[in-house]
């Protein structure tokens, strides 16, 4: 009995890894990024909002709620034509003494991904800003293609120091 187990034990196994390599080829070929253009449109400092928010804006009376929505941002208004871009508003919790940076956008069939890094601009130790800096939080205001697909953010973090 222990025999026959054995013989017909890996022909399903065998059978059900090859399944397995065939479905993720087809994910591999779904899953290639391609380079998107874009331009940072705005990027500085706010006051208002100390929670990381990712927000798109799609046409002109979005863009201005959000603008709104955020008095204290330092840059001025950015002209976007939304005729053929949108734009990615980060609102970070990144603060004193580190910078936000856009690395790179890409798309594949499905998603957006906006790649973003989080700068140490100075030695944390020496680090020693007014308490008033404490409360200014990076933004940054991405335009890019007219593409209507799901967003997804992804951190990375850098010290340049």
């Amino acid at each position: 009995m222990s025999r026959f187990i054995n013989l017909f034990l890996p022909i399903p196994l065998v059978f059900s890894l090859s399944g397995c390599l065939e479905d993720s080829n087809a994910q591999t070929a779904e899953n290639i990024f391609t380079p998107v253009e874009f331009s940072v449109i705005s990027q500085g400092s706010q006051s208002d909002l100390s929670t990381e928010q990712y927000l798109v804006a799609k046409n002109e009376d979005r863009f201005n709620e959000i603008w709104l929505s955020v008095p204290s941002i330092s840059g001025d208004v950015p002209l976007v034509d939304f005729a053929e871009n949108n734009v990615l508003t980060v609102l970070s919790s990144i603060g004193v003494c580190s910078g936000l940076e856009v690395t790179n956008v890409e798309e594949n069939e499905h998603t957006i991904i906006f790649n973003l890094t989080e700068v140490v601009t100075f030695d944390p130790g020496l680090c020693d800003p007014s308490p008033e800096a404490f409360e200014n939080f990076s933004y940054a205001m991405i335009a890019y293609p007219k593409i209507f697909k799901n967003v997804s953010v992804v951190w990375g973090y850098r010290e340049d120091f």
